[in-house]
C-alpha cells in the first residue's frame, strides 16, 4: 500500500473564499485535486495532509468539505494548519467524523501513529525567527511549537527505539528556509533522526523560499497543493533508508 502527501487543500464547498488571489493557477483547483487524486490513489493507500484543509470557521460548517475528502479514495491523516479555524479538540473532531460517517479521516496532533512501514508524527509549527513577519510576540508560540514537535520525537523513539522504521514528520509551517537552516525545529528533527519532513503553507511567490533536499540527514519536501500542481506526491519511495 502506497503513502502520498498533499497539504493546503483549502476547500471551500460552503464558503466564498476564492484562491485565485494567488494567481489564476488556482482556477478549478478542487476539481483538479479530485481528478489527480482519483487517478493514482487506491482505496488501500494513505494520504498525509499537513494542514489548511478547509476555510470553514466552525466544525459544523465543514460537512461538505469533509464529504469531498471522504469521497476520495484512501485513508486520510489530517494535521492542523494556520487556517484550520474549525479545528477543536481531537475528541470533538472524532465524534463529528463518527456521527457523519467520515470513516476514512483520522486526526493527528502532537503525537505519532504507524502508517505502513513508517512512524508518522504531526504538529503545526510556526514562523521562524528571522522571517519578515516574525515579531517578539511570535517567540512564545515558536517555543511552544518546538516543545510539541519534541513530544512527537519522544513518541517516535518510544514506538521505535531501534529506528527500524522510517520516521516522518508532518508540519504545516516550513521548518526550514533558505536563510534559516538551524533553528529549534531542525534541531528536534536532527535529534529524532527524522527521515522525512513534509510541510506546506507556501503559495504563489512563496514557492521561491521553499527549501527542499537533505539537511543533516532529514529530507525536506514542500507539498503545498499548488506547489505539487494539485497532484498528491508519492512519498513511500522518498523514505527509503
Amino acid at each position: 500500500m502506497a503513502v502520498y502527501g498533499i497539504a493546503d487543500l483549502h476547500l471551500a464547498k460552503d464558503i466564498d473564499k476564492p484562491m485565485d488571489v494567488f494567481s489564476s493557477y488556482w482556477d478549478h483547483y478542487m476539481e483538479r485535486i479530485s481528478e489527480n487524486w482519483k487517478a493514482k490513489v487506491c482505496p488501500e493507500d494513505t494520504v498525509l495532509i499537513p494542514g489548511d484543509v478547509s476555510w470553514a470557521t466552525y466544525l459544523d460548517e465543514i460537512d461538505k468539505d469533509f464529504s469531498y475528502i471522504e469521497d476520495l479514495p484512501g485513508k486520510k491523516i489530517i494535521s492542523r494548519g494556520n487556517h484550520d479555524y474549525w479545528w477543536t479538540t481531537i475528541k470533538k473532531m472524532e465524534k463529528f467524523t463518527a456521527d457523519h460517517g467520515f470513516d476514512s479521516i483520522t486526526f493527528l496532533q502532537n503525537r505519532t501513529m504507524q502508517v505502513e512501514d513508517m512512524i508518522v508524527g504531526a504538529t503545526r509549527g510556526w514562523l521562524l525567527p528571522g522571517d519578515r513577519e516574525f515579531t517578539d510576540g511570535d517567540m512564545k508560540i515558536y517555543e511552544r511549537e518546538i516543545i510539541r514537535l519534541g513530544l512527537c520525537i519522544r513518541d517516535m523513539e518510544e514506538r521505535d527505539p531501534g529506528h527500524k522504521m522510517k520516521r516522518v514528520i508532518m508540519i504545516h509551517y516550513p521548518p526550514i528556509s533558505p536563510t534559516n537552516g538551524n533553528n529549534g525545529f531542525t534541531g528536534k528533527l536532527l535529534e529524532g533522526e527524522v527521515d522525512l519532513c513534509l510541510y506546506g503553507h507556501l503559495h504563489g511567490k512563496g514557492h521561491k523560499v521553499a527549501r527542499e533536499g537533505v539537511v543533516n540527514g532529514t529530507l525536506y519536501r514542500c507539498i503545498s497543493s499548488d506547489f505539487l500542481g494539485f497532484d498528491p506526491l508519492l512519498i513511500s519511495d522518498l523514505t527509503d533508508r
